[in-house]
């Protein structure tokens, strides 16, 4: 058996302007770049990257837009699949939060 592994890629370049408002019922279509940023963030390659906070023009609220492989998490995605990865094969908690410090990203027992 052979198992194919696509970790999820972290490019903080890529951040998609929004075409509508983030927020259910208000259905505002224009939005204004209100304000860059910096995230901290615990990945192998990024120690932080820059999230764009965009303004709705009809209902005023603000709302951040994140680069792709990063949530309003600490955690990219790529250090959640890779700790993933490890427990799936059979690596208990305390030994996945061991190697990932090994390449550089401490997560705790409970973290992962």
């Amino acid at each position: 058996m052979r198992l194919r592994i696509v970790l999820p890629k972290v490019t903080p370049e890529l951040i998609e302007v929004p075409t509508r408002c983030a927020y259910a019922g208000c259905g505002g279509r224009k939005v204004h770049l209100r304000q860059e940023v910096k995230k901290p963030l615990r990945d192998t390659v990024y120690h932080e990257v820059v999230v764009h906070r965009y303004q709705c023009l009809k209902c005023q609220r603000t709302f951040r837009v994140y680069p792709q492989g990063t949530t309003p998490a600490q955690t990219s995605q790529r250090v959640k699949g890779l700790a993933v990865l490890l427990y799936l094969l059979g690596l208990s908690y305390g030994a996945t939060s061991l190697a990932l410090e090994g390449l550089g990203v401490y997560l705790c027992k409970s973290r992962i």
